[in-house]
């Protein structure tokens, strides 16, 4: 394999408690002439430590994250098996999702350009 003939995007971002197929990503492709299409996949953290599984684990291409209270990097890398030495990364940022937010303004919250006047302590689903 050579090194122009696998592509992975350098970044990708998911949420926490979540999975991302890495082989899926916008950008990763395999050029049709490789004949071993075949990568090794390893997760660490940007410094090259092991991430713990109580962070997210690494099934061949497939990333489970867990539940986090703050932003976290990995390093995905894929190498090539052929012996190429051929290898790509992707940091991946994992970020805590929120099943919602709630804005509390006393003056107003401006949607669309247009401030929507709300009561104090209520609520606005955009």
């Amino acid at each position: 394999m050579s090194e122009d003939s696998l592509k992975l995007p350098e970044t990708a971002i998911v949420g926490d408690g979540k999975s991302l197929t890495m082989t899926k990503l916008s950008g990763y492709a395999i050029d049709s002439e490789v004949t071993n299409k075949t990568l090794k996949w390893k997760l660490t953290y940007p410094d090259g430590t092991a991430v713990p599984s109580t962070i997210a684990t690494l099934s061949g291409a497939v990333l489970k994250t867990k539940s986090i209270n703050d932003p976290v990097q990995l390093l995905v890398t894929a190498t090539a098996t052929d012996g190429s030495g051929v290898s790509k990364q992707c940091l991946v940022t994992v970020y805590k999702t929120t099943a919602g937010v709630k804005l509390y303004s006393e003056s107003g919250i401006s949607q669309g350009g247009k401030t929507v006047s709300l009561p104090l302590n209520s609520s606005l689903s955009i």
